[in-house]
């Protein structure tokens, strides 16, 4: 028995039934006006489409498990050629094209497979100045500096740190003539190593062992310009504090009484010299102007045997400024031994490799 009512018997009326479903479609839909867009959305396909009317530009994306996904849609044209250091330009294709958004594009800065970015990270001699109070007085205080920061780490830890960070390590620093105690030293020591130090050498150390670029630089910057201001403000304590490295880097003066004498001058230059040297070759220490030419590679071991291993037993870096002068520096968790430069041994009471290592073993209850 033939159908009553099919396609076939009525085609005028099922033309006429699309054509009305169509055009209600596209007037409550203003933003997607092409006739296949909606043929194509309603036949439900793998690859959805949308069409933006003003520009007349389609993107085609994925879709999965009911989701709708598309990728790489530009906000910007290129900044490079003309619009190098100008105002952002619309990313304008022409109308009728239809961009490819079923993959992510390629990242910023490099493209997926080239050869892996080099690096150069630092940290300041006492980048941990402005987390404490300079009268602190016991374990509890030096401890509060960061546990309003730091809520998930155990009580074994906590043990652990005041024991890797004992007082008596501190009582060097404390001057007759000024408010910081030991216990203030130790609490921006803490800090200067869990917010700065030991996630520099963490990060690059896993990027090394990881299959980044063994060209890692790090520098450890121990001389600052705003010495004069601290004593003015009355806080000598805060000494090379966090951000000192900065007018070197820019090769700055420092307005409002900051020391900017000859040695401090220098001093930026050759910073500076090395940091533009490595930004537009990856090596910091050549180049036609002047540079820190005995800038070391931070892991200069790449065996399996060293990079086999959680987190480095030795690391060099560039030590800039301070009563030792600038230069390179090697430093192990071997507190002591022959063969050490002076500077390495005014080092070596920081502990550095010795203290890092067991603040990033517990970077999870740290947060980081």
């Amino acid at each position: 028995m033939a159908p009553y009512f099919s396609i076939n018997s009525h085609p005028f009326l099922f033309t006429f039934a699309f054509l009305s479903v169509l055009l209600i479609a596209m007037f409550l839909d203003k933003s997607s006006l092409s006739p296949l867009l909606f043929v194509t959305s309603l036949l439900n396909t793998s690859d959805p489409v949308v069409h933006n009317a003003r520009t007349g530009v389609s993107y085609r994306g994925t879709s999965k498990a009911g989701i709708e996904h598309f990728q790489n849609i530009f906000y910007a044209a290129d900044t490079s050629g003309s619009n190098r250091f100008a105002p952002p330009v619309p990313y304008m294709p022409r109308a009728g094209t239809v961009v490819d958004a079923t993959a992510s594009g390629a990242w910023c800065p490099q493209a997926v497979g080239a050869a892996p970015l080099p690096f150069t990270r630092s940290w300041v001699a006492n980048d941990g100045a402005w987390y404490a109070q300079p009268g602190l007085k016991d374990d509890v205080s030096v401890l509060a500096t960061f546990r309003t920061f730091v809520l998930g780490l155990s009580q074994s830890s906590l043990r652990t740190l005041l024991l890797l960070y004992p007082v008596k390590d501190f009582t060097h620093l404390v001057r007759p003539n000024e408010a910081a105690t030991a216990q203030y030293y130790r609490a921006a020591q803490l800090n200067r190593d869990i917010w700065f130090t030991c996630p520099v050498i963490d990060f690059t150390w896993q990027y090394a062992r990881h299959g980044g670029s063994s060209n890692i630089r790090l520098y450890d910057m121990n001389q600052t310009k705003y010495g004069p201001i601290f004593q003015y403000m009355g806080v000598p304590q805060w000494r090379v504090s966090h951000l000192s490295d900065i007018p070197y880097l820019l090769n700055e003066d420092v307005a409002a009484g900051g020391d900017n004498s000859a040695v401090q001058r220098e001093l930026s230059a050759l910073l500076s010299g090395s940091a533009a040297a490595f930004a537009y070759t990856g090596d910091p220490t050549v180049s036609r102007g002047r540079v820190l030419a005995s800038w070391p590679l931070a892991y200069r071991d790449q065996s399996t045997a060293a990079l086999g291993k959680d987190y480095p037993e030795k690391l060099n870096l560039f030590v800039l400024g301070g009563p030792y002068g600038s230069g390179p520096a090697t430093i192990t968790a071997v507190t002591g031994g022959d063969g050490r430069s002076v500077r390495e041994e005014a080092l070596a009471w920081e502990k550095v490799v010795e203290r890092c290592t067991f603040i990033n073993s517990i970077r999870e209850q740290i947060g980081v």
